[in-house]
């Protein structure tokens, strides 16, 4: 399904403090089942499990990406959330969607034509 998934469903667990018991509990399965699909005894889970899990930990499937060190980026995490958002509203209200980007390109333009690490750089586009 997905490299190391069930040790990215424990960091990001971890990450918002939610207990091994407690997440089983709302996700009405056993603290059991839930570790040997954090350890990677269990590989494959239905997807309606983790559309489960992805419910409880307020995340979208995109989110369980890390690192390099192998930890939870917070940061990206937010910007694919930001995006997932984005193509929903997209869908059915564009003008919304498309007042939406304005905004943070336009926030994006201030902040390249201020001094900042960006102004010469390649990175903005």
């Amino acid at each position: 399904m997905f490299e190391n998934f069930g040790q990215k469903i424990r960091a990001l667990r971890e990450q918002k403090g939610i207990s091994l018991n407690k997440f089983a509990k709302s996700l009405n399965v056993s603290p059991s089942y839930l570790s040997t699909l954090e350890t990677g005894q269990r590989t494959k889970v239905d997807l309606s499990f983790l559309q489960k899990i992805e419910k409880e930990l307020k995340i979208v499937s995109s989110e369980l990406n890390t690192s390099p060190q192998g930890k939870f980026n917070d940061f990206r995490s937010r910007i694919e959330k930001v995006l997932h958002n984005l193509a929903i509203i997209e869908r059915s209200n564009p003008k919304a969607a498309n007042y939406w980007l304005t905004i943070l390109e336009e926030g994006l333009q201030l902040y390249h034509q201020a001094d900042s690490p960006l102004k010469n750089s390649q990175e903005y586009h």
